[in-house]
């Protein structure tokens, strides 16, 4: 492990003895790569419930958040500062359902990456959607690339310093991480992701998703008009993609 390599924190809820800090730990243990677990909130901890902005909420995003997605973001928030706390110039961070591919080349590529002549602020390891490449360049053997409007998945990523700090600057929350970064000119942040996917989620095989059965309930609860403003707002977000993509699209440093 070379000191150019990023600092790591493994988000989990997760038990002591849990199948997924297991899977995370013998993954990482297996390539000698120091991390460490940053304990996820839940959905009834304060900081969860003081986060949330439900007025916010119904201004601008498609649907109410489940309780569980308020407490992933928050999650996510904590393992930020964690990071912010240290003087590392980069995070890897990674939720505790993720699995490595090809891990014999993890850390080369991951090194190679952070000397890559490209500007970002996040660097997704994993995409749900494979979606049409705008722009791309090489790096080693895989590939930094734009899709334009970032896809969901934060399973996996790296993030700068100023990537965290503009995270961090909203004081509460109204969109699940996922969907917040498709919104990336708001906090004025370069998103990009790497192709193929160095990381990929497993959830189903470590016991199950910990926010499906709550997202669900929330969405059987919604109203027929919730679909309505759904469109309205993919449409409004199309167009302030489309205004503000150039700027943050890949760039060279």
């Amino acid at each position: 492990m070379t000191s150019s390599l990023p600092v790591t924190f493994v988000v989990t809820v997760d038990a002591e003895a849990g199948p997924r800090r297991k899977s995370a730990n013998a993954q990482l243990s297996a390539l000698s790569w120091p991390f460490a677990f940053v304990e996820g909130l839940t959905p009834q901890c304060a900081e969860t419930i003081q986060l949330y902005d439900a007025r916010q909420n119904r201004r601008h995003s498609k649907r109410p958040l489940a309780p569980a997605e308020v407490a992933a973001y928050a999650s996510h928030r904590k393992a930020m500062r964690a990071f912010l706390d240290t003087d590392a110039p980069t995070a890897l961070i990674l939720e505790d359902d993720f699995r490595l591919l090809e891990p014999e080349a993890f850390a080369a590529r991951i090194a190679a990456l952070q000397q890559a002549p490209v500007e970002w602020d996040i660097l997704k390891l994993f995409d749900f959607q494979d979606r049409p490449v705008v722009d791309s360049v090489a790096v080693a053997d895989i590939a930094i690339v734009s899709h334009g409007s970032p896809t969901a998945g934060m399973v996996g990523y790296l993030i700068t310093r100023r990537g965290a700090e503009s995270f961090l600057s909203r004081a509460t929350v109204y969109r699940q991480i996922d969907e917040d970064i498709k919104f990336f000119w708001e906090l004025k942040l370069r998103v990009l992701s790497i192709k193929p996917n160095l990381v990929t989620d497993v959830s189903a095989e470590l016991g199950g998703s910990l926010i499906e059965a709550d997202r669900n309930e929330v969405k059987l609860r919604r109203h027929w008009t919730v679909s309505v403003k759904a469109l309205g707002q993919t449409a409004l977000r199309q167009i302030n993609y489309r205004r503000h993509r150039k700027h943050y699209s890949l760039k060279l440093k």
